[in-house]
């Protein structure tokens, strides 16, 4: 069985940016998986439903998605393995605070998702969550699991947006 009572969902934010100067996001890519670290034997359904869930909240929050010039960029990353992730300059973009965003090893089970100011290409916002998953969950209970721990990673997005 999966849930959300054992798993460590936090989030943060540039407290400099203003998120009611965002109206529109975008997907972006994010740094490829390796099969060890995929999360599931179907990698494009999980694909499918951690983008379905986080289009999901950023609509309910007020947010449209625009196929061209967006405000926001918004990619996940996360897997199957212990490993090390890229750095958010190495991706392409710079955060607010480089001590706590640069390279970061993250577990078995990891989810992060990314919001970027596509102007500036600073990262503005980080959600993440430890221990998303079971070690080896099947298609289905990841499905719902990812549903219950995008929801609880996205319940104070964006912070005090006017």
């Amino acid at each position: 069985m999966v849930s959300c009572s054992n798993v460590t969902v936090r989030h943060s934010a540039d407290p400099s940016v203003d998120f009611s100067d965002f109206n529109t996001w975008d997907w972006t890519e994010g740094p490829a998986l390796e099969p060890e670290y995929r999360l599931a034997d179907d990698p494009d359904r999980i694909d499918r439903r951690i983008k379905d869930s986080i289009g999901s909240e950023l609509r309910a929050k007020g947010f449209e998605k625009a196929e061209s010039g967006p405000d926001l960029l918004v990619l996940y990353f996360g897997g199957g393995g212990l490993r090390e992730d890229a750095s958010a300059t190495e991706m392409g973009y710079v955060s607010w605070n480089q001590e706590s965003i640069e390279k970061q090893s993250f577990k078995k089970g990891t989810l992060i998702v990314d919001v970027i100011d596509s102007e500036t290409m600073r990262l503005v916002w980080r959600g993440y969550a430890e221990k998303a998953f079971d070690r080896n969950p099947d298609n289905d209970q990841l499905e719902r699991a990812i549903e219950e721990v995008i929801s609880k990673m996205f319940e104070d997005f964006p912070p005090d947006r006017g």
